[in-house]
């Protein structure tokens, strides 16, 4: 009798590595698996609404226990923010379902970018019980292998003609060259890399000779101007605000000099890539002609805007992509996200963003090291949003992993190991 009570109360209390293995399955349906299964993008998208809905139920549930409690009574902005997005979702939820006949089901699967922020507050707890140094590294290490396979998978499909992998992330071809998708846990592991050379010095052959690959990779294969502005406006951050000896600073110039030099000589290039008579003036094509068609049905109804769509059927799909079924919100970034949500759903695009920013920059004052990590981290995200929202389904899961980090260090250091004052 006492061993079976033993083993009720140990099950009970197990509650953080139920969480711990939640959070990695969240991960790893996050990099599709490594792509070792073939799964689409409607199972992905499915395996999340599944894992975030467990994952806000276990998150009322740990709300009622003492610990948990404790650990995050210091997060006041995240909390306020996360009650900001009830309101905002149970409001345009009521509204969709009214508007376009939809259930509640359909509700879960279209707002799971939203309700990933419930994510945050259990990162948070995670790293209150671990290690956090840890427990980035082995992301980071998760996000490079996640990357490299996306890189083989690539070069064998161009130069063999084969799959190597059965969800291997093709997407045709751009510039010549076979087009896939990389990971946003691959994106930040490639920042976090850079920062790790740079700034903490850990120039090993194999550091250097990951990151060369994986920016080749980023660069020439998944090849999203976008993204590439981003981590470049990133790396820039690290270089500009590099602290080390005199010879260092000269290198670091040097670089910063030779690469202000090769965007000025390609400054036109990149230019014309954005135009509509440029090489690439189908995709800026269909993102105006996105803008005019969602603007549209936006001002119907500035308030709540557009809505949650489920495409589920012929009718929906036609007001989700539009006409041609070739517009969609997540190619607009934070204004894509301003069309479906609404006036209402501007704070939970832009408040993330100004936290991160106002974080960075006090960490920066206090920290020199961890604020030009956030910093970093905060500049790649902004930059963006002018096609890419923070809060999307490619995005959603790893922004709250990084939101998370960003609040633990800064609780850290602010708050020196204690309760008081944390989050000002």
């Amino acid at each position: 009798m006492e061993k079976g009570r033993n083993m009720y109360l140990k099950i009970k209390t197990d509650y953080q590595s139920v969480l711990t293995w939640l959070l990695i399955g969240i991960l790893i349906i996050d990099t599709r698996a490594f792509y070792l299964v073939p799964l689409s993008g409607g199972d992905v998208q499915k395996s999340r609404m599944v894992l975030i809905s467990l994952a806000v139920i276990l998150l009322f549930f740990f709300s009622f226990k003492n610990s948990f409690v404790k650990e995050l009574v210091t997060y006041r902005f995240v909390k306020i923010y996360l009650l900001l997005t009830v309101i905002v979702i149970t409001f345009l939820s009521v509204y969709s379902m009214m508007k376009y006949n939809e259930n509640v089901l359909d509700m879960v699967y279209v707002a799971v970018p939203y309700l990933a922020m419930f994510l945050v507050p259990l990162f948070l707890f995670l790293f209150e019980k671990n290690n956090i140094e840890k427990i980035i590294g082995w992301l980071t290490i998760a996000g490079i292998i996640s990357t490299l396979l996306a890189f083989s998978i690539a070069v064998c499909r161009e130069c063999l003609g084969i799959s190597i992998l059965p969800g291997s992330p093709f997407f045709g071809f751009r510039d010549g060259r076979v087009r896939i998708s990389i990971t946003q846990l691959g994106m930040d592991s490639l920042l976090f890399l850079f920062y790790s050379i740079v700034i903490e010095k850990k120039r090993t052959l194999l550091n250097i000779f990951t990151f060369l690959i994986m920016i080749y990779a980023v660069l020439f294969y998944q090849s999203t101007r976008i993204i590439d502005i981003a981590l470049v406006g990133a790396m820039f951050s690290i270089l500009f605000l590099y602290r080390g000896s005199n010879n260092e600073k000269i290198i670091i110039k040097c670089i910063i000099i030779i690469l202000l030099i090769i965007f000025l000589f390609n400054y036109t290039v990149i230019i014309n890539s954005f135009s509509v008579d440029g090489d690439k003036a189908g995709s800026t094509l269909a993102r105006l002609g996105a803008i005019d068609y969602f603007y549209e049905l936006f001002s119907e109804n500035p308030i709540l805007g557009i809505g949650f769509i489920r495409p589920k059927n012929d009718e929906l799909l036609a007001i989700w992509s539009g006409p041609l079924n070739i517009y969609f919100f997540g190619d607009l970034g934070l204004i894509g996200g301003v069309f479906q949500c609404g006036l209402l759903g501007i704070p939970l695009f832009i408040l993330p963003l100004i936290r991160l920013l106002y974080v960075s920059l006090r960490l920066l004052k206090d920290n020199w090291e961890i604020g030009i990590f956030s910093l970093s981290i905060s500049i790649y995200y902004i930059l963006l949003q002018p096609t890419i929202c923070c809060i999307n389904n490619s995005n959603c899961i790893v922004f709250s992993l990084v939101w998370a980090i960003l609040e633990y260090y800064y609780k850290m250091v602010r708050c020196d190991g204690t309760h008081r004052q944390c989050n000002k």
